[in-house]
């Protein structure tokens, strides 16, 4: 599927087309932004200019020719501050879909956040401890606070940086006594949006995204290597913020056009932008900010990639109860035959093992879905399978089950279950046990899949005093699989306290 992201911003227009399989991965087919200034005038007038409108509607156009040449399947346009401030908004959106095509979501400011946090989020690399997000807008700020994945606050601060500098700054230069306005309305603002008590700076990580930030990361690229640096999550400090802020309100907007670094199209506004990381760093009590050039449109992305995931959910789900034959993808069908091994296993030791009645139940769950997360990313696929379980509305289990299942797929791969892990250490001791154990069996039938082929068909089980004897069957070769059993042997040698043996039936005595 082709899919397009529109952001229709106070001062640009974005157009993200990506490529999205059935599993929800994508990959960026294009991307470009203009600049029309649609929220030009909104501050004081509280309408969008038929100017204004005009140019992002001509802009529209373009993009609806560009979707039209790459094939684009789905799109999804969202509007952010400039429209939803406007008393005409209605009449803009009547346009855009009379003139373009394109149906138009406006957006609440928290949404917006929102969705800016889920791109941002999702980046490889991100911190999965708690952090403050912000994203300087045209028309406004995004503030959110979050811890990995999960989001605990999600604000928009009326302050951004074309409405800064038309409210603002009059001068070019501007001066002093418009600078010190403008700052003191930002401070008033944010403090206003998310009161400082609630951001904890000492143990939260500062990250920025948007056009504004980037834009000062480059700048101070380029003059200390020369040129701007390829790749993500640099590091500024507040003295390298500042001193760029006080650098640019001393120059005119013709002489920052000529800065390496700085897009000239953001010249006349980047005052603005920048006095509000300023005085956000300020406000808040933070030295160093983290940059990564993650915005609205990939959230859109992101959250349409979620949707595909929950439908995969549905397909897994669906087939459970199917023959193996019928799952259409190599994915499923490897998701199904664990699911089997794994009962397999689970039934020859049911009659030495006390397991709880609905063990079963939740192991069968957990092995279908241990894979889910390579929907997100490879690296940590066990985490983010963890985590799409959670998020789920498709699982209709009480809150503790749903944790159980989660957490059992989770430790299928890498590490063994422990207490710093926060959901698990919440279980009580029999609960804890039970995940171990259910989660040694999914990881060990995962491993007797490796080539996920399907080659085994069934495993044999042997319990003896110290150790299990485990011997696949299939009327295939299938020695990559026996060791990927070996491989995969741990866990389950840990929960139940005895040696595995794995009897590789191709490999002569």
């Amino acid at each position: 599927m082709r899919l397009a992201a529109i952001d229709c911003g106070t001062n640009s227009l974005h157009l993200l087309i990506v490529h999205m399989d059935d599993d929800g991965r994508f990959d960026v087919v294009y991307d470009i932004k203009d600049t029309p200034r649609l929220g030009e005038g909104v501050t004081r007038t509280s309408v969008l200019s038929r100017e204004a409108q005009g140019r992002a509607i001509q802009t529209l156009k373009e993009y609806r020719e560009i979707c039209n040449r790459f094939g684009v399947d789905r799109s999804r346009v969202v509007a952010t501050s400039a429209v939803r401030r406007s008393l005409n908004q209605a009449d803009f959106a009547h346009r855009v879909v009379k003139e373009t095509g394109f149906d138009l979501e406006i957006l609440s400011g928290s949404e917006e956040a929102r969705l800016v946090a889920l791109a941002c989020s999702h980046e490889p690399g991100f911190t999965e401890g708690p952090y403050l997000l912000f994203n300087v807008g045209g028309g406004s700020t995004e503030l959110v606070i979050g811890s990995g994945r999960e989001i605990r606050e999600a604000r928009s601060a009326e302050v951004g940086a074309v409405i800064l500098s038309e409210r603002f700054l009059k001068n070019d230069p501007p001066k002093r006594s418009e600078m010190e306005a403008m700052e003191k309305h930002i401070k008033s603002e944010l403090r206003k949006t998310l009161p400082p008590a609630l951001v904890e700076p000492g143990q939260r990580r500062l990250y920025g995204s948007g056009g504004t930030t980037m834009n000062l990361l480059q700048m101070k690229q380029v003059l200390r290597y020369g040129s701007v640096l390829a790749g993500t999550f640099f590091q500024m400090n507040f003295k390298a913020v500042r001193e760029m802020y006080l650098s640019l309100m001393e120059k005119k907007i013709l002489q920052r056009k000529s800065l390496a670094g700085l897009n000239p199209n953001r010249a006349d506004i980047i005052v603005g932008g920048a006095g509000v990381v300023k005085v956000l760093m300020e406000t808040y009590g933070y030295k160093e900010v983290i940059t990564l050039d993650r915005g609205l449109k990939y959230g859109v992305v992101v959250e349409e990639s979620i949707r595909v995931k929950q439908n995969m959910f549905r397909t897994i789900l669906a087939l459970a109860s199917r023959p193996l034959e019928e799952a259409e993808t190599t994915e499923i069908r490897h998701a199904l035959k664990v699911r089997d091994l794994s009962l397999e296993v689970f039934d020859a030791l049911a009659p030495s093992f006390r397991f709880d009645p609905a063990d079963r139940n939740l192991l069968a769950l957990s092995a279908l879905l241990h894979d889910i997360g390579l929907s997100v990313e490879m690296r940590s696929h066990h985490k983010h399978s963890y985590e799409l379980i959670q998020k789920s509305d498709l699982l209709k289990l009480p809150g503790r089950e749903r944790d159980m299942v989660a957490l059992i797929a989770r430790y299928h791969r890498k590490g063994f279950p422990s207490l710093k892990h926060e959901a698990f250490a919440r279980l009580d001791k029999d609960d804890r046990r039970r995940v171990e154990m259910l989660a040694g069996i999914v990881r060990l039938a995962d491993g007797f899949d490796r080539s996920h082929s399907q080659a085994v068909d069934t495993l044999r089980l042997r319990l003896e005093k110290k150790s299990v004897v485990v011997e696949p069957v299939s009327s295939r070769v299938s020695t990559l699989d026996c060791l990927g059993g070996e491989g995969k042997k741990d866990l389950f040698e840990h929960a139940f306290a005895r040696r595995v043996v794995v009897r590789n039936p191709w490999i002569e005595p």
